[in-house]
């Protein structure tokens, strides 16, 4: 590498000699280079930008060219760098729902594990995930209009989404008992389970947590509603009893915390943080055994699976990152990049999971709706990092 560095810099005396001031030139255009190798991480385009700068010609308007021309090389690589956070936290959830598979098939976690399992991550670790999360993002009107529009197109997201569903439905052909749970999948995704252990890695500090609870606030309204009338074929009247959960409470109190900046003492918010950060292991570990146990080999042999993957993990979000961008700014409403990533990027979660336990109680096709969430799980971990990337290549 040294040599190619010296003979770069045209170290030799008739060079020096004849284009001193060119070789002073070189010298600071190759500093600059390496400074951005080193920022942005990219020190395997050394030879690329090698190739860039070395040219026979001596005009500075063309080093100024190769170096924007490198430099744009060196910016984009850094946008996408963040793609290596969800790729690193995706394997890191795949290597816990291993474990959480391995403790199903070894009978360690039985039916009644699950069941506690599941209740202890909804009605402890959550709750106190959400509250100690909003307790200490400091309050700013920005933060809070970009919750309420988050909040707000969540109804928009799983409108189109019924639409989309009911469509696909139809040209498919499914009978009503598996047009429902179809709908119903691509409509809600895994928020709680997956969305708030991702959004919390890929946006540090509360804020992928507290959009997150915006979305899950908006979609928890229409599940306990609309998706119990459909599972129940019209039985169930009414779910809001179910929207008067400890989640809920959560919510609001922790959005009036952050609202009005109510401080709370810190070893309270410390103790139920630390209780709060279990959520994601225990999550990743539950859905882990939930599929060991769920029989699905026969569910998945499915054909409507695998359009319902197509829909909801690529072509639902590419196309409501793109409509939502140009509604944005047609509209000039000022939104975060957080807030658009969440907001799109929760339609590209995998298939709920409470639907499975919803269709199992009402009477549903539960059966596809486990390979729904089985086939779906699997491959998001090719989908998500790659919509994070469109959503990123969209607000540069």
């Amino acid at each position: 590498m040294f040599p190619l560095f010296f003979n770069y810099l045209g170290l030799n005396i008739k060079y020096i000699n004849r284009n001193f001031k060119y070789f002073f030139f070189r010298c600071k255009v190759l500093a600059y280079c390496m400074v951005k190798i080193f920022t942005f991480k990219a020190y395997y385009f050394t030879k690329l930008h090698i190739s860039y700068i070395k040219v026979n010609t001596f005009s500075s308007n063309n080093y100024f060219f190769y170096i924007n021309t490198f430099t744009y090389i060196c910016e984009v690589l850094n946008r996408y760098m963040g793609s290596e956070v969800i790729i690193h936290q995706l394997l890191i959830f795949g290597v816990l729902m291993v474990v959480g598979a391995l403790g199903s098939y070894f009978g360690i976690i039985k039916d009644e594990a699950k069941d506690f399992l599941s209740r202890f991550i909804i009605d402890i670790t959550l709750p106190c995930l959400i509250f100690s999360t909003f307790a200490k993002i400091d309050s700013n009107p920005t933060l809070l209009i970009n919750g309420l529009l988050v909040f707000g197109f969540t109804f928009v997201n799983l409108a189109i989404a019924l639409f989309a569903g009911t469509v696909s439905a139809r040209l498919q052909g499914l009978n009503p008992a598996n047009t429902t749970v179809h709908s119903l999948h691509t409509m809600f995704g895994n928020i709680v389970f997956l969305g708030y252990p991702l959004f919390d890695a890929l946006f540090p500090g509360g804020i992928g947590i507290f959009y997150a609870a915006a979305y899950q606030l908006a979609s928890n309204s229409v599940t306990f509603t609309y998706g119990i009338y459909r599972l129940s074929a019209g039985q169930a009247k009414s779910g809001l009893k179910s929207l008067l959960n400890i989640n809920t409470f959560a919510l609001l109190i922790g959005f009036t915390i952050t609202a009005f900046g109510i401080k709370i003492p810190a070893f309270l918010i410390d103790a139920l943080s630390g209780l709060g950060k279990a959520t994601s292991p225990l999550s990743m570990v539950y859905i882990g055994a939930l599929l060991m146990g769920l029989g699905i080999r026969k569910s998945v042999s499915h054909k409507s699976i695998y359009l319902l993957s197509l829909n909801k993990l690529i072509l639902l979000p590419v196309f409501l990152g793109f409509i939502y961008l140009w509604i944005f700014r047609f509209f000039n409403l000022q939104i975060s990049s957080e807030a658009f990533i969440v907001l799109v990027m929760q339609m590209a979660m995998p298939c709920q999971t409470i639907i499975v336990v919803m269709s199992r109680r009402y009477g549903g096709n539960y059966q596809l709706a486990a390979g729904n969430l089985f086939v779906s799980t699997i491959l998001s971990i090719a989908t998500l990092p790659a919509i994070y990337i469109y959503l990123n290549f969209l607000l540069k």
